[in-house]
């Protein structure tokens, strides 16, 4: 009995050891293929994006930045400055890749610092033919000048991420909390929400041509992250929204160099933009990032002439996620952006958000 115990522990090691050396191999990743380049695994490269709009003798290029890991994943872009003031994403993109290492990445981390750079050269939001860009998505081969802008970035780039992560900020003198801005109705976004849940996270439908909902249109799940001001350098909300992306990236298990601790489950708002009715010198009464009660003063504005001082108060409870800062001001000019807490079935039964903003090129900052 002993001996047959004994034959059969052997064949059952033997028949293990056999199945070990049959297993087939982890799968190995492959190159990637982006802008006509062919990038092995473990490359850390910087490639040239040209969107069209230069003269062909002139070379007018667009970095993109690409770490593709040494094993497989899912492939992660960043894109920044699709308005040429907005300043922060582009460096929340180099605090990014600085602290990646291509050698422990899962996956690859593709990043588009500054994709309007006639814009960002001129100092000014929009395109030089006074096109939001973001407006154009997906855009038009043989189109106008920003249909041709978002055609050549949607189709050469953009459509080889696996999901998009799009850098803004606040627009026309206004700031805005570090928040991320999602159609929380897609099922598809749910795991960037959870990777990015330490931020504020406001439902957002968004605008037609608008990057992420072309991007959402075609299967890749997109969001919008929101940091700062036009022009200004946000120390802390640029460390803020890296801290979070590299939260999200570790989350996706695109590196394991990040811990990241469970956090409490995201909580979600809906927003709307209080306009002023008044005209004339405008003064903030609340600071950004602040809870207000309904009925709270969130600023005055006072006539020049008369110095007849009139106060905006707040319709509701919430959280002042957007602000303008002081300045002159006409009549429905949108001075506070303020989002408050909701649930899920809210949100299914919502209606599409920000409509009252005034201008359409800047209903949404984004």
């Amino acid at each position: 009995m002993k001996k047959n115990i004994i034959a059969f522990l052997s064949i059952s090691s033997l028949l293990f050891s056999s199945t070990l050396l049959a297993a087939p191999e982890k799968d190995q990743q492959k190159p990637l293929i982006i802008l006509d380049t062919k990038i092995q695994p473990g490359s850390d490269t910087s490639l040239q994006w040209n969107s069209g709009q230069n003269f062909n003798s002139l070379d007018w290029n667009t970095p993109v930045i690409v770490k593709h890991g040494l094993n497989p994943g899912p492939i992660m872009c960043m894109t920044s400055t699709l308005h040429g003031d907005e300043i922060n994403g582009i460096e929340v993109i180099r605090r990014v890749f600085k602290a990646l290492n291509v050698n422990e990445m899962h996956g690859s981390v593709v990043g588009v610092p500054i994709v309007n750079l006639d814009g960002f050269l001129r100092n000014t939001r929009y395109l030089s033919d006074r096109s939001d860009l973001n407006r154009f998505f997906p855009g038009k081969e043989n189109g106008s000048t920003a249909q041709r802008v978002a055609y050549s970035l949607f189709n050469e780039i953009i459509t080889r991420c696996d999901l998009l992560l799009d850098l803004h900020t606040g627009s026309l003198h206004r700031n805005n909390v570090p928040q991320v801005r999602a159609n929380l109705k897609l099922e598809s976004i749910k795991e960037i929400i959870d990777g990015l849940s330490d931020l504020t996270i406001v439902h957002s439908e968004g605008n037609a041509g608008m990057l992420r909902n072309a991007a959402n249109d075609i299967g890749i799940p997109a969001v919008t992250l929101e940091i700062g001001g036009p022009f200004l350098f946000d120390r802390k909300g640029v460390e803020e929204g890296t801290e979070s992306i590299l939260n999200l990236i570790s989350y996706l298990e695109i590196t394991r160099k990040f811990s990241f601790f469970p956090q409490a489950k995201a909580t979600f708002n809906i927003s709307t933009w209080v306009n002023s009715d008044y005209a004339g010198i405008y003064m903030s009464d609340v600071s950004i990032g602040q809870n207000v009660s309904k009925g709270d003063i969130i600023g005055r504005v006072a006539d020049p002439i008369s110095n007849k001082e009139d106060i905006i108060a707040s319709p509701f409870d919430g959280k002042v996620i957007g602000l303008a800062l002081d300045q002159f001001i006409h009549t429905g000019f949108a001075i506070a952006h303020i989002a408050r807490q909701t649930d899920e079935k809210e949100i299914d039964s919502s209606p599409k958000l920000d409509e009252s903003l005034p201008i359409p090129d800047v209903e949404r900052d984004d």
